[in-house]
C-alpha cells in the first residue's frame, strides 16, 4: 500500500488499494508547470457522476468497420481509443473514470479514479475524481499525456511538458527541456528527453527519481517503481523496483509497469510479461500488437488488428473491453 499524506486522507478514504501506473507509449510534450504544494495548476474541487461497474461505457457514433488504435490502463479500469477517434471506457466507474467525454482523440492516459485524453485538434479533456485538480487539465496543445495517482503530465507540441493536480512531492514541478515521452507513478514522473536521457521528478524516498545514466526509448512507472527500455532493448529499473529482464527473451520497444509485474512490445510486436502472476497478469495472449498498459493488477493490448486484449484481476470487469 502506497503511503498517504496528510493532506489527501479525505480523498483517499475507502480507494486506499489503488495505485498508479503508466507508462511511454508514444511522443510527449508539455511546457511550464505549477509549483508549491498541494493542489498544482487551478484545480477544482468535485468528480464527475457515475457508479459501481462500467458496462463498456463509449462516447460518440462507431461503425461495424472500426477498431482500436490504442489502450490505456488505470487501477481499475480501462479505456481505448477507436479508429475513428472516439472513445470507449470499462471496469471500475465509481467517480465517473469510465464515462468519457464525447469527440474525436488520438491517445487517452488512465489513473487511479480519472482519465486524461489528447483531442483531435491537441487539447486535453480529463474526466472523473477531481478532488485535486487532476481533472481540470491546462489550456494549449498536447501530443500525450500520463496520468499518477492525483496528478497528471502532458507533452506539449513543442516539447516541453506541463503537470497538473496534486504537487506534495514535486510531482507537478517538471524539469524544464523537451521530451519524447513521459511516465507517471503515484508521487513521481520520469520522462525521456529528445536525446534519449532519462529525468525523473517528485518522490524519490525509494530513489524512484533518480534514474540510471544512459539512452533510453521508453520508460514505465508504477507507484514508486520505474523501469525504462534502453536504445539495445534492455529493460533497467530503480526505485522499490524488484524486477529485472523479461524472462521470455528478445529486446523490447516499449513497456508499462504494474504492481509487481511488467509488459513490454517486443521489436516482433508480440507481448512479454513478467513479475508476479497471482491473478494471470503476467498471461499475456498471443498475436502481435501495436501497444501495452498495464494497470495495478491487470493489462491490456491493442493488437495490429484493431482488437484489445486484457488479462489479470477482472473483479470489476477491467479485464472485458467492449467490442469496437
Amino acid at each position: 500500500m502506497k503511503r498517504i499524506h496528510a493532506l489527501r486522507l479525505a480523498t483517499l478514504l475507502g480507494f486506499m488499494n489503488a495505485l498508479a501506473c503508466s507508462s511511454s507509449l508514444q511522443p510527449a510534450a508539455s511546457g511550464g508547470s505549477s509549483g508549491g504544494a498541494g493542489q498544482a495548476a487551478g484545480g477544482t474541487t468535485g468528480s464527475s457522476g457515475g457508479a459501481g461497474q462500467a458496462a463498456g461505457g463509449a462516447a460518440g457514433a462507431k461503425s461495424p468497420a472500426v477498431g482500436f488504435a490504442s489502450v490505456g490502463a488505470g487501477s481499475h479500469f480501462a479505456c481505448g481509443v477507436r479508429t475513428d477517434g472516439t472513445l470507449a471506457c470499462w471496469g471500475s466507474n465509481d467517480l465517473g473514470e469510465s464515462t468519457p467525454p464525447a469527440g474525436t482523440f488520438t491517445s487517452v492516459g488512465a489513473g487511479d479514479y480519472f482519465a486524461c485524453a489528447v483531442r483531435t485538434d491537441g487539447t486535453l479533456s480529463c474526466w472523473g475524481s477531481n478532488g485535486l485538480g487532476e481533472s481540470t487539465p491546462p489550456a494549449g496543445s498536447f501530443t500525450s499525456v500520463s496520468l499518477g495517482s492525483h496528478f497528471a503530465c502532458g507533452v506539449r507540441t513543442d516539447g516541453t511538458l506541463a503537470c497538473w493536480g496534486s504537487n506534495d512531492l514535486g510531482e507537478s514541478t517538471p524539469p524544464v527541456g523537451t521530451f519524447a515521452s513521459l511516465a507517471t507513478g503515484d508521487y513521481f514522473a520520469c520522462g525521456v528527453k529528445t536525446d534519449g536521457t532519462l529525468a525523473c521528478w517528485g518522490s524519490d524516498g525509494l530513489g524512484e527519481s533518480t534514474p540510471p545514466a544512459g539512452t533510453f526509448l521508453s520508460v514505465g512507472a508504477c507507484s514508486y517503481s520505474a523501469c525504462g527500455v534502453k536504445t539495445g532493448g534492455t529493460v533497467t529499473c530503480w526505485g522499490g523496483s524488484s524486477l529485472g529482464q523479461p524472462t521470455t527473451g528478445g529486446a523490447l520497444v516499449s513497456l508499462s509497469l504494474g504492481q509487481n509485474f511488467a509488459c513490454g512490445v517486443k521489436t516482433d510486436r508480440t507481448i512479454a510479461c513478467w513479475g508476479d502472476n497471482t491473478l494471470g497478469q503476467t498471461a499475456a495472449p498471443s498475436g502481435t500488437f501495436v501497444s501495452v498498459s498495464a494497470g495495478d493488477y491487470f493489462a491490456c493490448g491493442a493488437k495490429t488488428d484493431g482488437t484489445i486484449n486484457c488479462w489479470g484481476d477482472d473483479g470489476l470487469g477491467q479485464t472485458a473491453p467492449p467490442a469496437p
